[in-house]
């Protein structure tokens, strides 16, 4: 009986161990579960973070090339600036303002022509449209001499654009070649 108790004791003792082993396993368990939890949601706003970074980039990326592509096309190249500078100095340098008008160079190539003939038409068809003329939209210029002599009564003056702008000059030498 003595060795039975023995025993008994011996096991109760390897239990007790083994079930202290267990506990200690399952708080290491557990603490490796929330720090594996910490990681990955850190692991998931570094990689949130870095994609929105990366599509930030391809922005500005697409963006700087959008400008590269364009440099030869507007005012970021020096050359154009300075020739649209000479052309018309009254738009860009306010001490060049004068009361006459600086006549602006126009430059004919093949897809200007036809852009023009293109206006034009889409212009005429307009005018000829039945469905403006039944609304009664009105696509003739604005007489201002006319305009101002009906409007005085309501005491407002109305005083017709100065200085004619690009397109305007440009029309106005294609309907009238002959004139400077």
């Amino acid at each position: 009986m003595d060795d039975m108790i023995k025993e008994k004791l011996a096991l109760k003792q390897q239990i007790d161990s083994l079930e202290q082993n267990l506990s200690n396993q399952i708080k290491e368990k557990e603490s490796l579960l929330q720090t594996f939890t910490v990681f990955k949601n850190e692991s998931k706003e570094k990689e949130s973070k870095y994609m929105d970074k990366e599509i930030d980039l391809e922005k500005k990326i697409k963006e700087l090339d959008n400008i590269v592509y364009k440099v030869a096309l507007c005012y970021q190249n020096p050359f154009y600036l300075k020739r649209a500078q000479r052309i018309n100095p009254t738009l860009y340098d306010g001490s060049v303002i004068s009361s006459h008008r600086v006549v602006s160079l126009v430059f004919d190539d093949e897809e200007t022509l036809t852009l023009e003939e293109v206006s034009r038409s889409e212009m005429l068809a307009k005018q000829n449209d039945p469905i403006l003329k039944e609304k009664k939209i009105n696509t003739t210029l604005i007489n201002y001499v006319e305009f101002n002599r009906l409007s005085e009564d309501s005491g407002k003056r109305f005083v017709p654009q100065q200085e004619l702008s690009d397109e305007q000059a440009f029309w106005l030498q294609t309907s009238h070649p002959k004139t400077n």
